[in-house]
């Protein structure tokens, strides 16, 4: 058996934490807290005023005319035959969607990484070039929008405001 100081030893051993640890957990969160922040910005705040409003009378186009109504609304939504349709229809296609989604992908999987495949590199570049097409698009799109001499940015925005292009790599020689 150990005595108490034994104990209490091997706890405040474990409580140390040296000035290179904290120091690497302080770089860690400074280097993760972007995401923090867009976290609860864009998806936990959002979450939290829905709940909040889901217990009001809210009129979008009249909000100052708020009403807390309590738990009437999940009431009304249990007391609709439409909506139990809905929620079991919603939920019977989860259970079949989601295997066959899960099954497709991993037999895919498995044929483009067979041993026997020909031309494996290019079957695989054809089927993830739609995935790519969208990114490339939109990067021809910002293209045209920021040309300095032709595009919409300078000609609809900063030529009517009497503005000129303000990066140096963006000006025409």
């Amino acid at each position: 058996m150990q005595s108490t100081s034994m104990i209490e030893n091997k706890i405040s051993v474990r409580s140390r934490v040296s000035a290179e640890t904290r120091y690497k957990r302080q770089i860690g969160l400074f280097l993760i807290s972007p995401w923090l922040i867009g976290l609860l910005i864009f998806k936990l705040v959002p979450i939290l005023a829905s709940l909040g409003i889901s217990f009001t009378d809210y009129q979008l186009l009249s909000p100052d005319e708020i009403r807390f109504i309590g738990i009437q609304n999940y009431v009304n939504v249990f007391k609709d035959d439409v909506a139990g349709t809905v929620l079991g229809q919603t939920v019977k296609l989860a259970l079949i969607i989601i295997p066959l989604q899960i099954a497709a992908s991993v037999f895919i999987a498995g044929l483009l990484s067979s041993k026997k495949l020909l031309m494996k590199n290019t079957i695989r570049t054809l089927f993830f070039l739609p995935s790519i097409i969208p990114a490339f698009a939109a990067a021809l799109m910002w293209q045209g929008y920021l040309d300095p001499g032709i595009g919409w940015l300078n000609r609809l925005i900063l030529e009517p405001l009497g503005l000129r292009v303000c990066c140096p790599l963006l000006r025409q020689a």
